[in-house]
């Protein structure tokens, strides 16, 4: 009988579970595609009204959303098909086995929290249409620093549930944190052609 192999540092099962960040390396091109696509899809899903009307920020939102929810697809296939650790590697990931989803008996490819936060960015495509003040989304991401904070300085111990939920409200943090990048690239992008 084989042995089962665990990785030291996040103690999945190396011949059966998800890969995980520790056991398969990442390429430098791998890395930076992944980059390029989340710098540059949004750009590619903004309607043409938007890009030569008059916009701001709220405007570009619903590109924002579905476009990350493009390239989460791209990077749960490459984890599902190719067996790469696109997802991880993309959130930060520490992957945990211990702190992850199990599905099918398997436990997922993120932790908790990074399963939040992809939900949290999929519920953005769903409700795109209801965009909240600017200021509600830097709230949404409060919750996760602090009770991460918390954790670590060993003052309270995170559980499950409130990692799902901080994850969640992050991921709504997240895209509009991504949007604001992109309507800030759009924004500089403008003023230098409008000199030249």
């Amino acid at each position: 009988m084989g042995h089962n192999h665990y990785c030291q540092a996040c103690g999945r099962d190396i011949e059966h579970d998800y890969a995980c960040l520790h056991q398969v390396k990442i390429t430098k091109i791998e890395v930076m595609i992944i980059y390029i696509m989340v710098i540059l899809l949004p750009i590619l899903f903004i309607p043409k009204e938007i890009l030569l009307s008059a916009w701001i920020w709220e405007s570009l939102l619903p590109s924002t959303a579905l476009s990350l929810g493009v390239i989460l697809f791209i990077l749960t296939l490459g984890n599902m098909v190719l067996n790469r650790p696109y997802l991880a590697l993309f959130f930060g990931c520490h992957q945990k086995k211990d702190r992850s989803p199990m599905f099918f008996h398997k436990a997922w490819v993120l932790c908790t929290r990074c399963t939040g936060i992809y939900l949290g960015i999929i519920f953005m495509i769903i409700s795109y249409w209801f965009i909240l003040p600017w200021w509600v989304y830097l709230i949404f991401a409060l919750p996760l620093a602090i009770d991460g904070i918390l954790q670590q300085k060993g003052i309270l111990s995170s559980s499950t549930p409130r990692r799902w939920i901080t994850g969640i409200l992050f991921g709504f943090f997240l895209v509009f944190g991504i949007n604001l990048m992109i309507y800030g690239m759009m924004t500089i992008a403008s003023w230098i052609v409008g000199f030249l």
